[in-house]
């Protein structure tokens, strides 16, 4: 009989656990996914790009600017391109290098890639401008992600 008891018991209890409801957790806790919101591909080109807009937001938001550049063959000693970022944060404008391209002996094949996090401002735009050597031809690739 003590057996049973015990036994019911443990059933109830056990039966209390799963009865429990949880409520669901708060949006504004829950991770966001990263939602790419512009795409560039530069393929086989040679000289520099004026700047351009990737992307003007429409509220405060962080992005995330991935870059990769590639060469197959690199024609110069030193740097022979140079991507600059530029953005407008709630504090100032922003114009700041960022990947490059760096050749140490001609005619090697050379890559690089770079991700930077930057806040910007409802309203502005994220551009790129791209200096190159009108020498070295090379492929780019950008992409942004709105976090």
């Amino acid at each position: 009989m003590r057996q049973a008891i015990v036994f019911i018991f443990a059933a109830v209890l056990c039966a209390s656990c799963f009865a429990q409801t949880t409520t669901a957790p708060d949006s504004q806790n829950l991770p966001s996914i990263p939602v790419i919101v512009a795409k560039k591909q530069f393929l086989n080109r040679v000289g520099s790009i004026k700047m351009f807009d990737l992307y003007t937001t429409n509220d405060d938001a962080n992005f995330q600017l991935y870059v990769y550049v590639s060469s197959a063959s690199c024609s110069g000693n030193g740097e022979v391109l140079g991507t600059r970022i530029y953005w407008t944060d709630d504090n100032a404008q922003f114009n700041a290098p960022f990947v490059s391209l760096n050749c140490t002996t001609q005619g090697g094949a050379y890559y690089n890639s770079g991700a930077v996090l930057i806040h910007a401002k409802a309203g502005t735009p994220i551009q790129m401008a791209i200096a190159s050597d009108d020498v070295t031809t090379y492929g780019l690739s950008i992409t942004l992600e709105h976090l």
